[in-house]
């Protein structure tokens, strides 16, 4: 159980967790990105493409350090028990649900 002093690392916790913009309907339609596409040559295309992944590749790496810092700022606030039901609550994150499956942890707070 959360307890008032830890609502602050929990509330920042569950944000960081949440899907990035992208995978919320953030983006450009598809169609849209590839009518952009379609309109450059294959070198401009190849080009537009790798630039796009870099960009995506640096936003996938803000959202992993934000994840990462909002993880261990909340396990820091946790007490020992807490930290314990927490180590075996993630190890299952990556299991079938497969990975970003938060339901364990959210139950938690309650």
């Amino acid at each position: 159980k959360i307890t008032p002093v830890q609502e602050g690392a929990w509330t920042a916790f569950t944000a960081a967790m949440q899907p990035p913009a992208r995978m919320r309907g953030g983006e450009r339609p598809m169609a849209a990105q590839r009518a952009e596409l379609d309109k450059l040559t294959a070198p401009e295309r190849i080009d537009k493409m790798k630039a796009l992944r870099t960009q995506r590749m640096s936003e996938m790496n803000a959202e992993m350090d934000q994840r990462g810092d909002a993880t261990k700022a909340f396990y820091a606030a946790l007490s020992p028990e807490q930290q314990t039901v927490f180590d075996a609550e993630h190890r299952k994150m990556g299991g079938p649900a497969g990975p970003g499956h938060h339901g364990g942890l959210a139950q938690r707070n309650g």
